[in-house]
C-alpha cells in the first residue's frame, strides 16, 4: 500500500515539473516571478526596518500571497506546516505549532509571538497565539507572512521564544477592487469571504476584509471509549465549528488606523478533562479583537519616529458536561503604547531605540455551575520595556548587529534579553550568519493561578522560562534559478514550565522542570523560474531532550521533510502539490505515534481573465491514517486526524 502511494506521489510530482509542461510554459514565458524577484523581497520583522532576507539578523522565511493562493492555505497552521522547521498538532479543539523539535502538548502556542502588521495578537491570560480557525481572518487579505526563527524577545519581549510570525496585510493600493469568495467541501464545510480596497487620488488608503466559516465536522471513532456505555466510541456531529471575523485598515498620510476581530465556537468530540463522552453540549468559544492607531514622522534627514497606541481584548468561555454542567471563562483587557526612533548615525550605522508600556487592566479566570462560582480570580499586571538595536556595516562584506531589551514585569520582575549577530558575505551570492540570542517567557496568568478542584492546583511561585540559542546559517545561490539554505542550531531552556502530576496529591500543576536542550540541522533548496514553476524541498532533523532525565521530549519529531511543487500549465491553470513526511512523536502516555506521509493537491483555474477563478483542493489525497499526540487532559494518547477531504472554491473579482 505504501509503495502504491509513494509511486503516485512521484507521478504527481513529475506531472508538476517543468518537463511535463514545457510546451505550455514556452507559450507563457512570463507567468511568474523569478528567483531574483523573491530574493529581493524585503522583510521588516527581524530588525524593525526593511531589509533583504540575506541582511536580516535571523533565519527568516517568507510565505507570499502567491504561495498562499497556489497551495490553498486556509489557516495559519496550514501555512506554517509549509515552513521549514515547523510542525503542527491538532487536538480537535485547537491547532498548535511546534518549532525545531519543541512543541509541548496543550501549550496554547505561548512560545511563539503572533503579529498583525507588527501588532502583538497573543492574549494576556494564556499568552496564546491563535493559528487555526480561531484566527478567523481572510487569508486572501495577506500580502505575505514573515517567519523569523529564534529568540525574538530582544525586540518584542515576552513569548517570542522560538519564533516571531508577522502577518503583513494587503493595502488598498494592493487590492484596488472587490473580491468575493465562496467555498464548499467535505463534512458540509462552507466558507465565505469578502475583500475590498482602494486608494483615492488624495492618498487615502482603505482596505477591509471579512470571512465566515460553518462546518458539521467529521463523525469520529475513539477506541479508548469503545464500550456500550459510551456509544462504542463513536461520536456524530460533535466536531462542528462556527467562526467569523473581519479586519480593516485606513491610512491617511502619516496616520494609520487598523482593527481586527475574530470569533470562533468549536464542539469538543474527544471527551477531554474526563467530561461525559458523547455529550453534545461540550464546546469552547473564543473571541479576540484589537485596535491600533499609529503615527510615523521623519523630523530630520536620517531620523524616523514611530508611535503606536492600542487597545485589545480576549474573551473565552467553555461548557463541560459532568454530572452537573460546568462552565469556565475568562476576560482579558489591555492597552499599550510604544514610541520608537530610528537614527542613521552615519551611512554604515543605524540605531533603533524605543520604549513600550502595556497595562493589563483585566486578566481573569472563572469556573462556575448553576449553583454559583467555584473559582474567580483576576490578576491585572503591567509591563514596561526599553530596547535598543544597533546595526553596523563594518565592511562591505561584514555586518554586525546587537540588540538588548529590558522588561519590568509586575509579576515576574526584571527580565533582560540580548542578541548578537555577525553576517559575512564571502562571495557576492553567499551569506554566512552566526546568530546568538536569549529570550524569556513569564508564566501566564493561567499557569500561575488556574485551579480546578480535585484536578489541578495553582502555582503562584512559578519562574519565567529562559532560552539561550546559537545558530550558524549559510545561504548560497546555487544556480540562476536555484537557492539553498543550511542551518545548524542548539538551544537550551531553563525553568521550562510544564503541566505535571504532583506525586504528593496526584493533582496536575504547572511546574518549572529543570533544563531542556535540542540540537538540530535544517536544509532547504528553492527552485523558482519566471516561466511559472516552483519547487521547494526542505528537511529538518533534531533531537530535543530533558537534560536531567535524559529522556526525549514529547511531541517532538526527529525528522521532518517538506516538498512543494507548483507549475503553471499555460496562463489559466496552476497545479500545486505538497508532500509532508514526519517521523513518530512520543506522547504523554509514553507511546509513540506512527510516521506518516501526507500529500495535498491544489488546482487553480482562471475561468474568466481577472474576473472568475475556481480552485479545487484535496487534502490528504491518499487518505493516510495518522494521529497527533494528545495532552494530559485526553484519555487518548494520540488523536486521529481527518482522512481525505475535498473542497471547491470560487472567487469573483471586480
Amino acid at each position: 500500500m505504501f509503495r502504491n502511494c509513494l509511486s503516485t506521489v512521484v507521478l504527481c510530482l513529475l506531472l508538476c515539473t517543468p518537463v511535463g509542461s514545457l510546451a505550455q510554459l514556452l507559450q507563457n514565458p512570463n507567468s511568474g516571478p523569478s528567483l531574483d524577484d523573491l530574493l529581493s523581497i524585503k522583510v521588516s520583522t527581524a530588525s524593525f526596518h526593511s531589509q533583504l532576507v540575506s541582511e536580516a539578523p535571523a533565519s527568516v522565511s517568507i510565505v507570499s500571497a502567491e504561495e498562499i493562493k497556489r497551495f490553498g492555505f486556509r489557516t495559519l497552521a496550514e501555512l506554517l506546516s509549509y515552513v521549514r522547521g515547523f510542525y503542527c498538532t491538532d487536538d480537535r479543539n485547537y491547532s498548535y505549532v511546534g518549532v525545531r523539535g519543541f512543541g509541548r502538548p496543550t501549550d496554547y502556542n505561548n512560545r511563539v509571538l503572533l503579529l498583525w502588521d507588527g501588532h502583538v495578537l497573543n492574549d494576556n491570560v494564556y499568552s496564546s497565539a491563535a493559528l487555526g480557525n480561531d484566527f478567523a481572518q481572510n487569508m486572501s487579505s495577506i500580502e505575505r507572512v514573515e517567519v523569523v526563527r529564534g529568540p525574538g524577545s530582544p525586540l518584542y519581549g515576552s513569548n517570542a521564544m522560538f519564533a516571531v510570525i508577522n502577518i503583513i496585510s494587503k493595502t488598498g493600493n494592493d487590492l484596488r477592487g472587490l473580491s468575493v469568495e465562496g467555498e464548499y467541501g467535505s463534512f458540509e464545510t462552507a466558507r465565505g469571504s469578502i475583500l475590498w480596497g482602494t486608494r483615492t487620488t488624495n492618498d487615502v488608503d482603505i482596505a477591509v476584509s471579512g470571512t465566515w466559516l460553518g462546518s458539521r465536522g467529521a463523525d469520529l471513532y475513539f477506541p479508548e471509549y469503545d464500550t456500550p456505555e459510551t456509544g462504542n466510541g463513536i461520536v456524530r456531529r460533535m466536531d462542528w465549528e462556527r467562526a467569523y471575523g473581519f479586519s480593516g485598515r485606513v491610512a491617511i498620510g502619516s496616520f494609520t488606523a487598523q482593527g481586527i476581530y475574530s470569533m470562533r465556537r468549536k464542539g469538543i468530540p474527544t471527551g477531554s478533562y474526563e467530561t461525559i463522552f458523547g455529550d453534545t453540549r461540550a464546546n469552547t468559544e473564543d473571541s479576540r479583537w484589537g485596535a491600533v492607531l499609529g503615527y510615523d514622522v521623519e523630523p530630520a534627514v536620517g531620523l524616523r519616529v514611530q508611535s503606536r497606541v492600542s487597545f485589545d481584548g480576549y474573551d473565552y468561555s467553555g461548557v463541560y458536561p459532568y454530572e452537573t454542567l460546568l462552565y469556565d471563562g475568562n476576560r482579558g483587557r489591555w492597552w499599550g503604547g510604544k514610541v520608537q526612533a530610528q537614527w542613521d548615525v552615519f551611512p554604515s550605522n543605524r540605531l533603533d531605540v524605543g520604549m513600550e508600556v502595556r497595562s493589563h487592566s483585566r486578566a481573569d479566570y472563572r469556573i462556575w455551575t448553576s449553583e454559583g462560582y467555584d473559582y474567580d480570580h483576576d490578576a491585572p499586571y503591567a509591563v514596561t520595556s526599553v530596547f535598543a538595536q544597533n546595526t553596523y556595516q563594518m565592511y562591505t562584506d561584514l555586518a554586525l548587529s546587537g540588540a538588548l531589551r529590558v522588561d519590568r514585569h509586575s509579576l515576574a520582575g526584571w527580565l533582560a534579553s540580548p542578541r548578537a549577530t555577525v553576517i559575512y558575505n564571502p562571495w557576492r551570492q553567499s551569506t554566512i550568519k552566526l546568530l546568538y540570542g536569549e529570550a524569556f517567557r513569564p508564566p501566564s496568568i493561567s499557569e500561575l493561578y488556574y485551579e480546578d478542584p480535585g484536578v489541578q492546583k495553582a502555582n503562584p511561585s512559578l519562574l519565567a522560562e529562559r532560552i539561550r540559542s546559537i545558530e550558524l546559517s549559510v545561504d548560497q545561490r546555487l544556480a540562476d534559478n536555484m537557492h539553498g539554505t543550511v542551518s545548524f542550531y542548539q538551544y537550551t531552556i531553563r525553568n521550562l514550565i510544564d503541566l505535571l502530576s504532583d506525586d504528593s496529591d496526584g493533582l496536575l500543576q504547572y511546574q518549572n522542570k529543570g533544563v531542556s536542550r535540542a540540537r538540530g540541522a535544517e536544509a532547504e533548496v528553492l527552485l523558482q523560474h519566471p516561466q511559472g514553476y516552483l519547487v521547494s524541498a526542505g528537511v529538518s532533523a533534531q533531537y530535543a531532550s530533558d537534560l536531567q532525565s535524559g529522556s526525549e521530549l514529547t511531541n517532538s519529531p526527529r525528522v521532518a521533510f517538506r516538498l512543494a511543487s507548483s507549475v503553471s500549465f499555460g496562463p489559466r491553470l496552476i497545479a500545486s502539490v505538497q508532500a509532508l513526511y514526519e517521523t513518530g512523536r512520543i506522547t504523554v502516555r509514553d507511546t509513540r505515534t506512527d510516521p506518516y506521509l501526507l500529500v495535498h493537491l491544489t488546482l487553480n483555474a482562471q475561468l474568466v481573465d481577472d474576473v472568475l477563478e475556481a480552485t479545487v483542493m484535496a487534502r490528504n489525497l491518499f487518505n493516510t491514517a495518522y494521529a497527533y499526540p494528545g495532552g494530559f487532559e485526553h484519555r487518548q494518547a494520540a488523536i486521529r486526524q481527518d482522512g481525505r477531504t475535498v473542497a471547491l472554491r470560487v472567487n469573483v473579482q471586480w
